[in-house]
């Protein structure tokens, strides 16, 4: 039984490293990934596995939900998506509440929020000023 619990392990950690090597992932989508994966193979109870396996990427630096938050953010507010499009992205990513306020209240994205509600302000400057707050509120500020 424990021969056969490492070598799910073995065949799991073996797919979260290839498609880690691809692009990063968030906590919420490797945890998925992994348990469609067990039940496309046909492994049963391997919640214990995945958690296991979660872990450690964690712990060796592969899983950085806060660093990958911030960078999220940084690409949202680049788009010129507002605090509250950027809030609900990341929650359906599967980020905690706090991850979210965390990764939307450092300085750096503080100062690009900023200069991206300015820049949709002043496209919209010389209409009326109702059309300034409606295109803000569009673009979730």
């Amino acid at each position: 039984y424990n021969q056969k619990n490492s070598d799910i392990r073995a065949v799991l950690v073996k797919y979260a490293a290839n498609i880690l090597s691809r692009r990063p992932y968030f906590y919420g989508q490797i945890k998925k990934k992994l348990e469609v994966r067990s039940q496309k193979l046909g492994f049963e109870g391997v919640n214990g596995v995945i958690e296991g396996i979660l872990k450690d990427l964690q712990g060796s630096g592969y899983l950085d939900d806060s660093y990958l938050a911030e960078s999220f953010v940084r690409r949202c507010l680049g788009k010129g998506q507002g605090p509250k499009i950027i809030k609900y992205k990341l929650g359906q990513l599967g980020l905690s509440a706090a991850a979210i306020t965390s990764a939307l209240s450092t300085p750096e994205n503080h100062d690009l929020l900023e200069q991206a509600k300015a820049k949709i302000a002043s496209k919209y400057s010389s209409s009326d000023p109702y059309m300034v707050k409606a295109k803000l509120y569009q673009r979730g500020f």
